[in-house]
C-alpha cells in the first residue's frame, strides 16, 4: 500500500501536508519516514519505568504527598494533556511497600496493556511535582525530538 492509499484509508488526505524530504526508516514493515527524523530503538531515545501493582486498601486516599495516577485520571477534565488531578495519593513509605517508582514531571505516561492501549492515553507529568509511576502505565523520558 502506497503512503497516499494509507492516508486516504485513515481519511488523513489533504489533512496534513507531505515533508519535503523522506528516507527510509532501516525497517522494511515501517516504510519511510520525514528526513529529520531519528530512527532507532525506542531505548535510545530514553527509558521506561514499568508501573506497579495498586492494591485496592491503599487506593482513595487524598491526603498524601505523591499523586497515583491511573489510567482513569485520563478521563478528568483539565488531564488531556497534562496529569494535575489524581484520585489517589500516596506516602514515600507506602510508594516503597508498593516497589513505585517517583518519576520526575515531563515524563510521558501511557497506557502499557489492555483496551486503554486503543484511547491514545498518553499523557505528560505536571511540571513543578513528582508523580508515582501508576498502575498499567509507563515513563518515557528525554523524548526523542520527532
Amino acid at each position: 500500500m502506497s503512503q497516499a492509499e494509507a492516508s486516504q484509508l485513515l481519511g488523513l488526505a489533504g489533512k496534513y501536508r507531505p515533508y519535503p524530504e523522506y528516507k527510509g526508516a532501516g525497517v522494511e514493515w515501517v516504510g519511510d519516514v520525514p528526513e529529520h527524523w531519528r530512527v532507532g530503538r525506542l531505548g535510545s531515545f530514553g527509558y521506561f519505568i514499568a508501573g506497579c501493582g495498586f492494591p485496592h486498601e491503599d487506593q482513595g486516599r487524598q491526603d498524601e504527598i505523591y499523586p497515583f495516577y491511573k489510567v482513569s485520571d485520563t478521563n478528568h477534565v483539565g488531564n488531556e494533556k497534562y496529569l494535575s488531578k489524581a484520585d489517589n495519593y500516596v506516602s514515600k513509605d507506602i510508594a516503597s511497600k508498593l516497589g513505585a517508582r517517583i518519576c520526575s514531571a515531563g515524563g510521558i505516561m501511557f497506557p502499557k496493556v489492555g483496551a486503554a492501549l486503543l484511547g491514545n492515553k498518553r499523557r505528560i507529568l505536571t511540571p513543578g511535582i513528582q508523580i508515582i509511576s501508576a498502575t498499567l502505565m509507563d515513563e518515557w523520558r528525554e523524548v526523542a525530538n520527532c
